[in-house]
């Protein structure tokens, strides 16, 4: 038996237990896939969705949303438990099958914006492996490499009206949701605190679908092989605005202020304006990103922020080392 049998047995074992204890409303079916991806147990997460359906007991919760959550899960195995990219690949096929007899089945479901946002991310996934394919094979094969970069491209542009849709049905939810406004004596008003939590949730995924579909032109770009081809530049350029955007609303809109999104949108532009030629930009850029960068032992400190400013510091030591090497064996990271 493998350690995932296993662990999925002694999972099982526990949610019956608390059932059988009167425990259920503790520990529901939904929460429960919720815990499993939270600790990267896609795999686990699979079995126990067939498990659930196989047995013909699936919870109202997740009876019209179970392809959906099947898609997310394999795409999670995709991601972190395929041994090669042959079973990545069919990993993904799959999670796109669910994904898209979710979308058809189910257009109208409220979880669509996040199925298309999903679904935009799956052909991105599998764009990125064909890059990373060309990129290794270097000089070394031409034909084949070139089959990648165009395989890539193919897929980006699949990708691309799909986080379009994303974006638009986000943008209606938004202008849908009417805050609540409760009276407090003497206290004047406030928001409902669950019209305010939807609308930060709302928020959060707009943002992050503009933020993919911006990067979408970035990936583009990296599928010419020529740096001076003039798609290459045509893209990066339209990459740099969208970014610019996003950095520009979430900084002079106090209440867009959502996670990291903003941040890693202008660590892009700098990216962006690096592979452009423009250093002097890309350097300010990044600068700007890093003087929000805390001391482990600050009030406030938030771990979740570490990749971001690790992968601004490393841009900028690629810079250091092409135009400064001293400088660059010398320079330190944040913090």
């Amino acid at each position: 038996m493998t350690r995932h049998c296993r662990l999925f047995l002694c999972l099982c074992l526990i949610f019956g237990s608390l059932c059988a204890l009167g425990r259920a409303a503790e520990v529901r079916p939904l929460d429960f896939l919720r815990a499993l991806e939270e600790k990267d147990y896609n795999d686990v997460a699979v079995d126990y969705l067939e498990y659930l359906k196989k047995k013909g007991e699936l919870p109202e919760e997740l009876a019209t949303t179970w392809d959906l959550e099947m898609a997310k899960s394999l795409r999670g195995v995709a991601a972190s438990r395929a041994f090669d990219a042959k079973d990545r690949e069919e990993l993904s096929k799959k999670a796109q099958e669910h994904l898209d007899k979710f979308l058809q089945e189910k257009p109208g479901h409220p979880e669509a914006a996040n199925a298309l946002l999903s679904a935009g991310t799956f052909a991105v996934d599998r764009a990125l492996q064909h890059l990373k394919a060309a990129k290794l094979l270097g000089d070394k094969d031409p034909q084949q490499k070139a089959k990648h970069l165009t395989e890539a491209r193919s897929l980006l542009e699949e990708a691309r009206p799909r986080f379009h849709q994303a974006i638009q049905r986000f943008e209606a939810q938004r202008a849908a949701l009417k805050a609540t406004v409760v009276e407090v004596p003497k206290r004047g008003a406030r928001q409902d605190k669950t019209a305010q939590e939807e609308r930060r949730r709302l928020e959060g995924n707009w943002l992050s679908a503009r933020l993919q579909a911006a990067l979408l032109d970035y990936y583009a770009a990296q599928t010419y092989a020529d740096p001076n081809a003039e798609e290459r530049k045509k893209a990066l350029n339209t990459a740099a605005r969208a970014m610019d955007y996003i950095w520009q609303l979430t900084r002079l809109d106090a209440q867009l202020q959502v996670g990291p999104v903003g941040l890693y949108a202008h660590m892009w532009h700098g990216k962006i304006a690096d592979e452009l030629g423009d250093y002097e930009l890309a350097k300010d850029i990044y600068d700007e990103v890093l003087v929000n960068c805390p001391q482990p032992d600050d009030r406030g400190y938030d771990a979740a922020f570490e990749p971001l400013y690790a992968q601004v510091q490393q841009f900028v030591f690629a810079i250091m080392a092409r135009e400064d090497q001293q400088k660059f064996l010398s320079g330190r990271p944040c913090g």
